[in-house]
């Protein structure tokens, strides 16, 4: 069937059903829009961006980073806005590559970006979910209610036993919510981001309200009566010292660029989406497109920019870059009970054991609906790829009443419970930003695709919305795309040659060269099996999927 003859119907429960597969085009385009902005997460996501910009690089600019990242991430949103409305198809980054360029690339960078990398930030979230939600809320509340289990119970939580136990509880509940089906997935996405919403509005009213010395004063006076501890704030900057902290000596400008990789750690996510494009409605329509991906960018790296220079002011630079440093790079003489991650700080600030509480739903209400959305993505590429004959069928099989494809969900799963052990108990975590390079080169391909996609696909391009989006005679979608291509070239050497970032060594080398030698051999494994039944899989790679 040609992807003329393929055409939306209206069933009786008032959603779109993909005749192909049998899911559901159930969410609205307001769906898309929160689903990339928890994708990029300026609660939870952006703290590593946070605490790690503030010790490596003391001297930049954080807030003016993440606007020249957040102004550079929406040209990229742009591109996937525009290449998902000529291919509203589920698959992503696998079906643009695969369609404009080849389905062996297509195959390769998606599966490894998507797939093996997303199953490494199922790791991370456990690791996050621990110190960001589970082990601060226990030590904290506990603390203040004097109840000894919680601060016990807190405390075990950050040993590898505790960082695998909640990465457990959060690859389940991923799981759970993404077979449960697209349309309660919505609803608890929704409420959860209307509760973080208010819950982050409060934490700004907080920062607005109170000083660099409230800080200084609340903070001491809470760690004396709560542990015993005089002059934390001096004692950090002091213990730092002390451990040797000499940060790189880059300043100005250059140590304001030398953030943006960082920050792009969660900027770089605006078009997350576009892996279940197939199952949100209007998907022909940009300017529903544009809602989704360039207005979440948008809404991301202002909340993001306004959050860092409010904490920056309220906390001080010196504070922030020492309590990093001793957490990341001393741990042994760190001073502090928790992470030291901005929700804390910010509940200290509060001065109101209540309001604690209340910043730590603001972080659940974000966490808890952050990491589905990684098992959404993949499970889609993985869909994807079985209807384009690249993997087993069964993967791509749908369930007849949660019309989720519960098979890819559950292999997934499987993968990242082997991650999420090597990531608590090993030395994984060194890993963390190798992960983003994985997506970054994913990223950057795709819209390097876009930006060739009226060359190379010119019958395509033609009839979609963005053909008429021209600057003089120069598409676009070509300089957009352009422009995030250049950016991802040089993120990928400025990591891969500033050891500043800890990601130029041989583990994370050896790491993502394994993940694409496997992506590798799945793909040409799987074309050889399938010559040898007859089927020419290239052959898929000519036409759009029917959905």
């Amino acid at each position: 069937m040609s992807e003329s003859e393929v055409k939306e119907t209206k069933s009786s429960t008032g959603v779109f059903l993909r005749k192909a597969s049998g899911v559901y085009r159930s969410w609205s385009p307001l769906d898309g829009w929160i689903y990339n902005v928890l994708a990029m997460n300026v609660v939870v996501m952006i703290s590593f961006t946070y605490y790690t910009a503030t010790y490596l690089f003391p001297k930049g600019n954080l807030t003016l980073a993440i606007i020249i990242t957040g102004i550079i991430c929406t040209f990229e949103a742009l591109v996937y806005a525009m290449m998902t409305a000529a291919m509203p198809r589920s698959g992503g980054d696998y079906i643009f590559q695969s369609r404009i360029f080849s389905g062996g690339l297509g195959s390769v960078l998606a599966f490894t970006a998507i797939v093996s990398a997303g199953a490494m930030w199922l790791a991370i979230a456990g690791w996050l979910g621990t110190a960001l939600c589970t082990s601060p809320f226990f030590v904290l509340i506990g603390s203040v209610y004097k109840i000894k289990w919680m601060v016990d119970f807190g405390v075990w939580l950050t040993t590898p036993a505790g960082f695998f136990l909640v990465t457990l509880i959060v690859i389940g509940w991923a799981a759970i919510i993404n077979i449960w089906g697209m349309r309660p997935y919505a609803l608890l996405q929704r409420w959860s981001f209307a509760i973080g919403l208010i819950c982050l509005v409060a934490m700004f009213i907080v920062l607005l309200t109170n000083s660099h010395n409230d800080f200084i004063l609340k903070l001491n006076e809470f760690m004396l009566n709560t542990f015993n501890q005089p002059d934390a704030y001096n004692s950090v900057i002091a213990a730092a010292k002390n451990a040797g902290y000499s940060p790189a000596q880059m300043t100005g400008f250059g140590a304001t660029i030398a953030i943006i990789p960082l920050a792009a750690f969660s900027l770089i996510y605006p078009a997350w989406g576009v892996a279940q494009a197939g199952e949100i409605k209007s998907g022909t329509s940009l300017r529903s497109q544009i809602i989704q991906m360039p207005l979440a960018e948008v809404f991301s790296f202002i909340v993001a920019a306004g959050l860092a220079a409010l904490l920056v002011n309220r906390f001080g630079s010196e504070f922030l870059s020492s309590v990093g440093y001793l957490y990341t790079e001393a741990s042994d003489v760190y001073p502090l009970p928790v992470e030291p991650l901005f929700a804390t700080f910010i509940g200290i600030l509060a001065g109101n054991p209540l309001f604690l509480i209340l910043v730590f739903i603001a972080f659940n209400a974000w966490f808890w609906m952050w990491h589905p959305n990684i098992t959404l993505a993949a499970s889609r590429v993985l869909l994807a790829m079985s209807f384009d004959r690249v993997l087993p069928e069964k993967i791509g099989e749908v369930h007849p009443k949660t019309r989720t494809p519960v098979v890819a969900i559950i292999f997934f799963s499987i993968i990242c419970i082997i991650f999420g052990a090597l990531y608590s108990f090993t030395g994984f975590w060194k890993l963390t930003l190798a992960t983003a390079i994985l997506n970054i080169i994913c990223f950057g391909t795709s819209c390097l695709a876009g930006a060739l996609m009226p060359y190379i696909k010119p019958n395509l391009y033609k009839d979609t919305p963005a053909a008429k989006w021209k600057i003089g005679n120069i598409p676009f979608i070509t300089i957009a795309g352009f422009i995030f291509f250049i950016f991802a070239i040089w993120m990928v050497i400025t990591l891969l040659t500033n050891s500043t970032y800890g990601i130029n060594n041989p583990l994370s080398l050896i790491f993502m060269g394994v993940l694409y030698a496997i992506a590798i051999v799945i793909y040409f494994g799987y074309k050889s099996y399938r010559r040898k039944q007859g089927i020419d899989v290239s052959i898929a790679y000519k036409d759009i999927p029917v959905e």
